[in-house]
């Protein structure tokens, strides 16, 4: 029973404009009855009436059918095929409910039977059909649409996974390494003004006798000028250090990345993107390279 009725369901999805064009063409004939005997009951010969209700009853249905068959989103035609449909309906319905009148119909079910009948039947059937037209052809595309958004995020998910990341952790060790050296440079920098005198320090120290160290009370403060000029002398060699550093990851980058590229040729901005810094530096550090003899006109 339940494959039979899903069976039915399948059947009439398929065939819904057939059945509904079926429906409208039967109705239609009804009309063609009911304008005929209106036509004799106003002593009309049965050839005038017989032509006029089979023309008007067989134009209200093929005025439908065409109604049906136009999309919505062509709204100027369609609106016109409705209007159509709703006179002939409305001229159909008129003689129908003269004919219930003169049978002696109270008003109220006259108008009912008359009008009632061919609109619902004939407009608003193609009004209905129009529509579920209009929602398959949606429902096609929103399929369509779910089954390329899926095909995407396949050819995303296939790309990263095969995606080399070997360049970006080198790129992103590079630049944790230059923040460390900073941040190690920056912590120097603030220390040497509590201990001024251990900057000139050599890092090989000799012993000395006993005689030759001074005492607390030789030793004098520094003097604010002395801070000032030991805070400018490390900021320097903090800059210092920073741009040998930073020239030294532009050559790796330069070796690893761009070997046999001609240096006039490369891309500065994506250079200083990759080192975290502007071009103008990116372009002073390549500069000052080629000073050093460290690059020439090719990287290699």
């Amino acid at each position: 029973m339940i494959k039979f009725l899903k069976w039915m369901e399948s059947t009439i999805n398929e065939h819904i404009a057939s059945w509904v064009h079926l429906s409208m063409i039967l109705c239609a004939f009804g009309s063609v009855a009911n304008i005929y005997y209106s036509f004799m009951g106003m002593n009309h010969g049965p050839v005038p009436s017989a032509i006029i209700s089979v023309g008007l009853g067989l134009g209200l249905a093929l005025s439908a059918i065409m109604a049906s068959s136009i999309p919505t989103r062509q709204r100027g035609r369609f609106t016109f095929a409705v209007v159509a449909t709703l006179a002939i309906a409305a001229m159909s319905g008129g003689i129908q409910t003269a004919g219930y009148l003169a049978h002696g119909t109270g008003i109220a079910w006259a108008l009912f039977y008359g009008f009632g009948i061919p609109i619902a039947t004939e407009v608003l059937l193609a009004i209905d059909l129009t529509v579920k037209h209009d929602a398959d052809k949606q429902q096609v595309l929103d399929n369509a649409e779910d089954i390329l958004e899926l095909r995407v995020s396949e050819a995303i998910a296939e790309s990263l996974a095969e995606l080399d990341v070997t360049k970006s952790k080198r790129y992103v060790e590079r630049q944790v390494d230059i923040i460390l050296r900073a941040k190690a440079q920056q912590l120097v920098a603030k220390m040497l003004p509590s201990d001024v005198e251990s900057a000139d320090i050599a890092p090989t120290v000799e012993v000395a006798k006993a005689e030759q160290i001074p005492t607390n009370a030789d030793l004098k403060p520094a003097k604010p000028a002395e801070i000032d000029q030991a805070k400018r002398q490390a900021s320097a060699q903090a800059r210092k250090a920073n741009a040998e550093e930073r020239r030294s990851s532009l050559l790796s980058l330069l070796s690893q990345e761009h070997l046999g590229a001609s240096i006039d040729e490369l891309n500065k901005s994506e250079i200083a993107r990759q080192m975290g810094s502007s071009p103008r530096t990116v372009q002073r550090d390549i500069d000052q390279l080629r000073d050093d003899g460290m690059l020439n006109g090719v990287v290699g």
